[in-house]
């Protein structure tokens, strides 16, 4: 077998600007199917048996796969797999880099790609020569879709966090699977222009909507009146649409996660090609109380003023993506030390985020709006 290519030109900008990929680090990865190959594994159990939960059952493409993730600390001893969990179209495992290298995070993943491919092609194909430069055997073969997702860990106490995500992935399947409806992606057109949106779709057409703004303004006696009539609409069955940027917007969107109300959640960020949301947000949209609404115009992404990011020259990395186009923000901040983001909004937005956003949800409130599925 080759040996691992050392430092070398490919590797040598990082996918997440700021973070040196040849550090001491905790990773998640995620690595998709190529579509022509067979499934890795069928998520079977049930949601509601204890003594039979949700798990992967690997088939003999995913078994392949479990081999070369568990082999490739033989060629990297620096490296351990933490977790893992393989899935019918994609693959999860988070890998700790022990020590600073000369081998890049990119090398290694490739070396795990092409290992997979070569163990697939020989036990279904005979054996093949090794492929050396890429991800493909003799007969053009591809385990996985080109390039891969990496999240990177910043503190030692979010470690418990991804390895449950890592573990979870199979419940979160199922919920997926028995409830569809709940997880629908979509596009909600105002005033012309379309966003995407993830969700129940049905809480939009919900006759009694109300967008939840707070402001500085507001004397306590307006304050007092808003949130009973937020408290109202809950109560009815009506639907709550913010950003919730606010303090006191955020105990609202808090008490409705907490009290079963509907919630239509603005953020400023983009949808990724395969974007779902995250912790609470997922359990949300699972329950079917919850949609999820991006106020960057479908296909771009969002600048300080307001307006779309191509038209002001903001490029993937100001916008928290790395030049591969994979989300690598980590769990404990953004890349370059942007402000950690959490599983509902960005800590911090600009004004004219923030008035875009409370406009799109006032558009929504009184129906301007009309849906694309």
């Amino acid at each position: 077998m080759k040996e691992p290519t050392k430092r070398s030109d490919s590797h040598s900008r990082a996918r997440c600007p700021g973070h040196d990929y040849y550090s001491r680090c905790i990773y998640h990865i995620v690595l998709n199917k190529a579509d022509y190959i067979p499934r890795f594994s069928e998520i079977v159990g049930t949601l509601t048996d204890r003594n039979w939960p949700p798990y992967a059952q690997l088939t003999p493409t995913g078994q392949h796969i479990a081999d070369a993730i568990s082999a490739i600390k033989q060629t990297f001893p620096f490296t351990s797999i933490l977790r893992r969990c393989i899935m019918p179209d994609h693959v999860h495992f988070v890998i700790f880099v022990k020590e600073a290298t000369d081998i890049h995070l990119g090398t290694i993943i490739a070396h795990l790609k092409r290992e997979c491919t070569h163990r697939y092609c020989a036990n279904t194909t005979g054996d093949r020569p090794h492929a050396e430069n890429d991800t493909q055997t003799e007969q053009g073969t591809h385990l996985f879709a080109p390039d891969y997702n990496d999240t990177f860990l910043r503190s030692e106490g979010q470690l418990k966090k991804m390895l449950g995500y890592v573990s979870d992935n199979p419940r979160r399947y199922l919920l997926k699977k028995l409830f569809p409806g709940n997880h629908r992606r979509f596009t909600i057109e105002i005033e012309g222009v379309c966003y995407d949106a993830y969700g129940n779709w049905d809480l939009l057409e919900i006759p009694e909507r109300e967008a939840v703004k707070v402001s500085r303004s507001f004397l306590p006696e307006e304050l007092l009146r808003r949130k009973r009539s937020w408290l109202t609409t809950a109560y009815n069955g009506g639907l709550l649409v913010s950003p919730f940027i606010h303090t006191d917007e955020q105990k609202v969107r808090n008490w409705g996660v907490a009290n079963l109300a509907n919630l239509a959640i603005i953020t400023p960020d983009p949808f990724g090609e395969r974007y779902r949301p995250q912790g609470e947000l997922f359990e949300l949209c699972a329950d079917g109380r919850g949609v999820v609404i991006s106020s960057a115009p479908t296909g771009q992404t969002v600048a300080p003023s307001g307006k779309p990011a191509a038209q002001t020259g903001q490029t993937a990395a100001q916008t928290g993506q790395s030049p591969g186009g994979n989300c690598s923000a980590p769990p404990g901040g953004g890349p370059s030390g942007r402000p950690r983001r959490t599983q509902y909004e960005r800590t911090k937005v600009t004004r004219g985020e923030c008035l875009h956003m409370n406009q799109l949800a006032a558009k929504i409130a009184a129906g301007e709006f009309c849906l694309h599925f």
